[in-house]
């Protein structure tokens, strides 16, 4: 279908007047109709500051003081500068995270505790990434004798108990470290305006903390809490060292609420240096592309 097709079906499903910004919605969506319509609507229809619409400098949202002081009003208190490697500027702070994201826990269920279930799209990629890290966990435990005892693979009936679950998010956080002599950062709780956090000098201590602050990874928000473990433990220079390095651009969440290929990278080896994805990263931009690696 035509571009002209598809903003025409945006604007029926949305009651959109507006050509152009019809097809800014569908670039943000890789030219998804179903997607860009959640998207509108998810956002209440607005692309930016003011009246939602085209300022007349040509950027998004009006210009006058009166709409930039209610804008700064309502932008809350400062973010640190490593939140806004982790979520785009329409996040506004640790209250306005993405429902998918905030409601997210890392709780293993369903067929035996191997599960892990994933009410909205979004965090997928994170989920992903745990989900092989703890996999990876119950094989290494049976083949080291601490599994299930019993013939093959296909006896094997694993499920993620809380110390799987530990020391899966250890080993992430700990692989992080910009180098062998740095210690690890474990967030176990974030708030209106800040996180809860202790650094780590060694492997055991950071183990010891996240066996011990497990129900808080195990609630709503317990990914957002893994993924802000890695950037601090990473730090936000080596985050933004290891995607620039790659080709790739920041945040690590896109305007979608969806992981960039940056972000698994770094929740499954620790370096945030993916750089391919599906999407523009910009409307209207390039899409990235996979660079080779020898």
């Amino acid at each position: 279908m035509s571009d002209d097709g598809l903003s025409a079906q945006f604007c029926a499903f949305t009651g959109l007047e507006d050509v152009e910004q019809a097809k800014t919605w569908l670039e943000m969506a890789g030219g998804n109709v179903e997607m860009a319509v959640g998207l509108f609507f998810e956002s209440g229809g607005a692309m930016g500051g003011g009246d939602g619409g085209f300022g007349s400098d040509g950027g998004f949202g009006g210009s006058s003081s009166a709409s930039a002081s209610s804008n700064a009003a309502a932008a809350g208190p400062p973010v640190p500068d490593w939140f806004r490697s982790v979520w785009p500027p329409s996040v506004r702070g640790f209250s306005d995270v993405p429902e998918a994201w905030a409601g997210q826990s890392l709780r293993f269920e369903g067929g035996g505790g191997i599960g892990l279930p994933q009410p909205r799209n979004g965090p997928c990629g994170v989920l992903a990434a745990v989900q092989a890290a703890a996999l990876a966990d119950l094989c290494r435990r049976r083949n080291a004798g601490a599994g299930s005892a019993g013939g093959g693979s296909d006896q094997l009936r694993p499920a993620v108990t809380d110390d799987v679950l530990a020391s899966v998010l250890a080993d992430m956080v700990w692989q992080a470290r910009p180098g062998d002599g740095d210690g690890a950062t474990l967030v176990t709780g974030a708030g209106a305006d800040a996180v809860q956090s202790a650094a780590h000098a060694d492997r055991d201590s950071l183990l010891a903390a996240a066996t011990s602050s497990l129900g808080a990874f195990k609630s709503p928000g317990g990914a957002n809490l893994l993924v802000y473990s890695l950037v601090l433990t990473r730090t936000v220079e080596g985050v933004r060292r290891d995607v620039r390095g790659a080709g790739g651009d920041l945040p690590l969440v896109n305007e979608l609420s969806l992981c960039t290929s940056d972000l698994v990278a770094l929740c499954l080896r620790g370096r945030a240096d993916g750089n391919f994805g599906a999407y523009p990263a910009v409307p209207g931009g390039e899409y990235t592309r996979l660079r080779g690696r020898g």
